[in-house]
């Protein structure tokens, strides 16, 4: 192979680098052939050389990085060499002018691929980071690359509290961030902090991916668990489990019962089968047996197998990417539900207070699509026909849903002011004996959210939208049936709302298949 490196045809030279690429064996003898290779344009012969992890080996793949920083195959040539590599790539951030941003961002990709390997890297980015007559841009990239190391720079955690604590102005913002992702025990402090000054359901994300290291934040994230956002709700009861807050075990079994959000019910069950918790398992086997959603009776029934030690929590995710298994519940869906049905065949009721397509196409009302650019935010006013609509006392409720572009609920009064009510994709609107229902949500790429909202009328007054239960996903068409049920077809299954508002899965097969 490597006496096709000099053969005629480019391509026999660019094959025997693509092999020469995955093979062991090559040494220090090989090495002036390859760099010439690389050098002659052979874009995957990096790794070979990589393999070879020589001093000459790896200086040589430093400066091709820094000269073309974009190069995949060079970078992971450098993850390759390891802990041979790791030096002198914290060397990159002594230089005597800032670097290049891309130049930092995959120098710091290329130390956390390394793992464990990248340990000799740590004090060389600490010495940079305190160092004051470093170059100022330098220093806050080492801060934030040993953020990036996570757990393999945590001797690193006192001294940048100390750096913080020196140059505050210039460093508590990467420390504080650095120190969240390695997980020392000052980011619990600043965790909690944040925690009770503006939660959110990506703060709760980096603090679940701490796992045990995270357990001081627990007593913050029960109190969130009665949040006025439903979302964080979620994100806090999904996180107790991964951060191994045993004492958050009762919180969390009060949550079995509620009926307004089946993700709560869901997230709470694999906590507790996380907390091993067994004093659950009564309510956990009342979920399984009874829950109208079979993903949240399926987990339910997970837990308490865990508890007693005959399943375990495997995730099918790569380390690096949490955020997928942490949102995993937002994919669950009705394993019966294999297709979208045809709905011509149902059952439908007469809703005569529903505008018709005709009416709908004569109702204009205005929106602000906010967008971004070089230039910052800009907001553009345009005209809008709503989707669906109902006629109430003093005007009309119109529901508008343009897909990923956005949609709202508003109320348009008979003067014709306008009020938003939601702001989310309305598909339909219906009254009901105990009120006005509004199904709204969006499926696009990752996101698929479904949710059914109240809408409360006083006469003389707008109305307002309550938040109400949350669907197996977006809804696509939602109508009464002549039972009185409202039918609402989800991205993740069908489901039916009686007369008196219990929620229940809908038969797969209501109306029939479209493929059949």
């Amino acid at each position: 192979m490597m006496e096709l490196l000099s053969a005629k045809d480019d391509n026999v030279r660019l094959f025997a680098g693509y092999v020469l690429r995955d093979l062991s064996g090559l040494t220090e003898a090989n090495l002036d052939a390859l760099i010439a290779a690389k050098r002659r344009g052979d874009g995957w012969i990096a790794p070979a050389i990589g393999r070879i992890g020589s001093p000459r080996a790896v200086a040589f793949l430093i400066e091709d990085l820094k000269a073309k920083p974009e190069e995949g195959q060079t970078s992971w040539a450098l993850v390759i060499a390891g802990e041979k590599a790791a030096p002198g790539l914290a060397e990159l951030y002594r230089g005597n002018k800032a670097m290049p941003d891309d130049l930092f961002q995959v120098t710091s990709h290329v130390l956390h691929e390394m793992g464990a390997k990248a340990t000799p890297a740590v004090g060389p980015l600490l010495s940079t980071a305190r160092d004051a007559t470093a170059v100022p841009e330098n220093r806050v990239f080492a801060v934030l690359t040993l953020g990036a190391l996570r757990q393999v720079a945590m001797e690193a955690g006192p001294g940048l509290v100390a750096l913080a604590k020196a140059d505050p102005g210039r460093f508590k913002q990467p420390v504080e961030a650095a120190i969240v992702n390695i997980g020392t025990n000052d980011a619990i402090e600043i965790l909690v902090q944040r925690l009770r000054a503006k939660p959110s359901v990506l703060l709760l994300r980096d603090l679940a991916e701490l796992r045990g290291n995270g357990r001081g934040a627990g007593a913050a994230v029960v109190e969130l668990l009665g949040h006025p956002d439903w979302e964080v709700r979620v994100a806090a009861a999904r996180t107790i489990g991964y951060i191994g807050y045993a004492e958050g075990v009762d919180a969390l079994r009060k949550l079995l019962g509620d009926t307004a959000d089946w993700r709560l019910v869901y997230s709470a069950a694999e906590s507790l089968g996380r907390l091993k918790a067994k004093s659950a398992l009564p309510g956990l086997n009342r979920v399984a047996a009874n829950h109208w959603f079979p993903p949240v009776r399926k987990a339910a029934e997970k837990a308490s197998l865990v508890i007693v030690g005959k399943k375990e929590y495997v995730s099918r995710w790569h380390a690096d990417n949490f955020p997928f298994e942490f949102f995993e519940y937002q994919g669950v869906h009705d394993e019966r539900f294999d297709g979208y049905a045809t709905y011509d065949k149902l059952p439908w009721k007469t809703e005569a207070e529903v505008l018709t397509l005709d009416q709908l196409r004569a109702e204009k009302y205005s929106i602000e699509i906010v967008g971004y650019d070089e230039k910052g935010k800009h907001v553009v006013r345009r005209e809008a026909n709503p989707g669906c609509g109902l006629r109430v006392s003093d005007g009309l409720l119109l529901g508008g849903n343009r897909g990923e572009w956005g949609g709202e609920l508003i109320f348009k009064g008979n003067a014709g002011a306008v009020t938003t009510l939601v702001d989310d994709n309305t598909t339909g609107i219906h009254r009901m004996p105990f009120g006005i229902v509004a199904a709204t949500g969006l499926a696009h790429m990752t996101l698929n959210h479904g949710y059914l909202y109240l809408v409360d009328i006083k006469d003389g007054s707008p109305p307002n939208a309550r938040l109400w239960k949350v669907l197996p996903g977006a809804p696509m068409k939602s109508g009464l049936l002549k039972s009185g049920d409202l039918f609402v077809a989800c991205v993740g299954g069908n489901v039916l709302v009686s007369p008196t508002g219990e929620i229940s899965m809908a038969s797969p097969v209501m109306g029939e298949k479209a493929r059949r």
